[in-house]
């Protein structure tokens, strides 16, 4: 049901009208139209956002990856298979829908033998005995190319028109956006039905492979890697989360494992669509709900959201190899705790050089020490951590962990000075603006948000929160027993 902006609010996922305004007004949008959120038959959640200026629509969507959603042998399995679904679909790049569906699947099989091959290691036959099964698929990619159009669904969505068509990877989700028209949202929308229910995946092995080479990549060139996956590890090891932060490896798998994890990434209740723009609210939910009304997809069980054990005393651990020393303080956030609260009091006491813990190790004589902050942290987890990151790069002592505790501990009495808390929180208001700002932004956004909390609640822009709580918020954070993780020198 269509809300407004005026009257009383709603409770539950219904209070879009007020979150939405609130999102609109702060990024200086107006509409005359008002926001609404609502589920289509086949239980895709949609968030309509109206606005001024040009009849253009910004149409984002959001699914979960990551280890929520990949099985444990096969990290990166669900963002490949995003990837590769932009290659097509079986109605839309097959020249011939039932030979490519063979020749995958014999692909599939000569690509399985290849992944277990290195077992014939150590024998005499085992070069040539690998040579000929890389021949023999490369040989079955070539039948099974020769059958597809790969590019065929890209410019099928470009006549829609959808411009500006891109897939990034945001922490734990991935996000689809482009750009269309009101007149072509219709056809916008068949396109993407089509693409979760008549789902190819072709090259899904090479898009994976390359994924996780670059994630690799990323992850040794971040020195503090290492450390915030034995935090993850130690913070959360009943849940798949606490392999998050692993190095990435890359593990073989067959077809129709992909096809069950893009069936459990994309399925409408694991789906948030946002579209945000210039037109008319009724004809699009109309719309909308005229083509999003049944899926094939299997109903995958529901995503269970991550808690941080609670530590019965501080619990620590050292990862060596680094060349100066490093720590990472990891404190468990409590339950209902608001998380511009929390991100606004870490700021002040830990968020760079220039926090009270960033001044405190300056005058206990760690002058070449750096601090920053993540909290809450992860976002995908229902109740995170606060974060204290700190690297001296000096590295003249090793007990850095030991004199960050002491001053946490410290710190548990420490009181803002006064204009300190708000500063703080325009920083927090500021990376709120910086990642949301013009339309596309806004819709990824709220689509991200919006999917982390499983479409329960729409998300709020950041709000001045209760600057005299804060200082009890953070010594009832700093109470708690942390996870201590070292880095140096072994």
């Amino acid at each position: 049901m269509q809300q407004t902006c005026e009257g009383r609010s709603p409770t539950g996922p219904r209070r879009a009208v007020l979150l939405l305004c609130g999102i609109a007004i702060a990024t200086s949008i107006a509409s005359a139209q008002s926001a609404i959120d609502f589920r289509t038959s086949d239980g895709t959640f949609f968030v309509l956002v109206p606005t001024s200026g040009a009849a253009i629509v910004h149409w984002t969507v959001a699914t979960p990856i990551g280890p929520q959603v990949d099985p444990a042998s096969t990290p990166g399995l669900a963002a490949a298979c995003a990837q590769a679904s932009l290659r097509g679909t079986w109605d839309i790049g097959s020249l011939d829908a039932d030979r490519e569906r063979k020749a995958l699947a014999e692909l599939d099989e000569a690509e399985t033998i290849v992944d277990i091959a290195p077992s014939l290691s150590g024998t005499a036959a085992e070069p040539a005995r690998r040579a000929e099964l890389l021949a023999r698929v490369a040989q079955l990619r070539s039948v099974a190319d020769a059958l597809c159009d790969p590019l065929a669904f890209r410019r099928v969505l470009a006549t829609a028109p959808a411009r500006n068509v891109r897939l990034r990877f945001d922490q734990d989700t991935a996000i689809l956006s482009l750009t269309t028209t009101p007149l072509g949202v219709t056809a916008v929308a068949r396109l993407l039905y089509n693409r979760r229910e008549s789902q190819a995946l072709r090259s899904v092995r090479q898009d994976l492979a390359q994924l996780q080479q670059e994630a690799t990549t990323e992850w040794d060139r971040s020195p503090m890697a290492p450390l915030y996956a034995e935090t993850l590890a130690l913070a959360f090891p009943s849940h798949a989360l606490a392999r998050a932060g692993d190095r990435p490896s890359i593990g073989g798998f067959r077809r129709q494992l992909a096809l069950e994890v893009f069936a459990k990434s994309q399925h409408p209740r694991n789906t948030v669509h946002v579209l945000t723009g210039s037109f008319d609210v009724t004809a699009l939910k109309s719309a909308l709900e005229g083509i999003f009304t049944t899926t094939a997809l299997q109903q995958p069980e529901v995503l269970q959201k991550a808690a941080p054990r609670a530590q019965a005393a501080v619990r620590r651990a050292m990862v060596p190899g680094a060349k100066r020393p490093a720590a990472l303080i990891a404190y468990s956030l409590p339950a209902g705790l608001d998380a511009t609260s929390v991100a606004t009091v870490a700021q002040w006491f830990a968020g760079g050089d220039d926090s009270w813990l960033g001044r405190e190790l300056v005058r206990s004589g760690r002058k070449t020490a750096t601090v920053a902050v993540r909290a809450p942290w992860p976002e995908s987890a229902a109740t995170g951590l606060l974060v204290i990151e700190v690297m001296d790069q000096a590295g003249t002592s090793v007990k850095l962990a030991d004199d960050v505790l002491a001053l946490c501990t410290k710190g548990r009495q420490a009181t803002p000075e006064v204009g300190q808390l708000p500063q703080a929180f325009t920083r927090v208001r500021h990376e709120f603006e910086a990642e949301t700002g013009g339309s596309p932004s806004l819709a990824s956004w709220i689509a991200r948000r919006t999917l982390q909390n499983g479409g329960t609640a729409l998300p709020q822009p950041p709000e001045v929160p209760p600057f005299a709580e804060l200082t009890a918020l953070l010594r009832r954070i700093l109470a708690t027993n942390p996870v201590v993780v070292e880095w140096r020198d072994a």
